[in-house]
């Protein structure tokens, strides 16, 4: 029952980033580097959002960016190519290429497109 109490909390925040023009609670930014962490959302090293005190859910990129990096999510979906993504925790599934490599060190990955470089997870299943 963990899930759903985690499903009912009203902390509980869903992160949509849409390509370049980036919307992370109804606010619009632009830049090509995204990077979660401790619950704050910095997009090209300038902080954003700050959600410290909600669990981050899923995370939805609509389009292509040049890097990602996450430290917890239940679910990260890039709906484009990315050229690095890195997740600590959480399921990946980019629609597109990855243009490097894509580690998780818990979750599973999957890529629908060419993988350029390495393709990691340490406690999950990778599928193509």
């Amino acid at each position: 029952m963990k899930w759903l109490r985690r499903l009912l909390d009203s902390n509980y925040q869903n992160i949509s980033i849409n390509g370049s023009n980036n919307k992370v609670n109804g606010r619009s930014y632009s830049g090509r580097n995204i990077q979660i962490s401790n619950g704050k959302v910095i997009i090209d090293g300038v902080t954003v959002a700050d959600s410290s005190n909600s669990t981050i859910g899923d995370i939805t990129i609509e389009g292509n960016v040049e890097s990602l990096d996450i430290d917890m999510a239940q679910k990260v979906i890039v709906k484009g190519s990315v050229k690095s993504l890195e997740v600590s925790q959480g399921d990946v599934h980019v629609e597109g290429s990855v243009e490097g490599s894509i580690e998780s060190s818990m979750g599973d990955i999957s890529v629908k497109g060419d993988v350029k470089g390495n393709c990691r997870t340490s406690m999950g299943d990778i599928r193509r």
